[in-house]
């Protein structure tokens, strides 16, 4: 193991290395109520844009301690909710 898997989150989330569990649990639930997404359909991530997987409905990226949501659409293009709700 490096020393930097030290800091990093869930499943190597190097982007919510400042983000408390509780808070990270609340972003999750949060996505889960509102996108009626299931846990397993959550990605949790660093980047600014969700990488080319598939699989996923709900894309988290944490911009320095405070969460975006990208939500995969029906014509399965992700999609920025943080910025479509504004």
């Amino acid at each position: 193991m490096k020393a930097s898997d030290n800091h990093r989150g869930p499943k190597g989330m190097p982007g919510a290395m400042g983000v408390e569990y509780g808070q990270l649990e609340k972003t999750i639930s949060f996505a889960m109520g509102h996108f009626m997404a299931k846990r397993e359909d959550i990605l949790l991530g660093g980047r600014p844009e969700p990488p080319e997987v598939t699989g996923y409905k709900v894309y988290i990226y944490y911009n320095g301690g405070g969460a975006e949501f990208w939500v995969r659409q029906e014509n399965e293009k992700w999609q920025n909710w943080s910025y479509m709700e504004q």
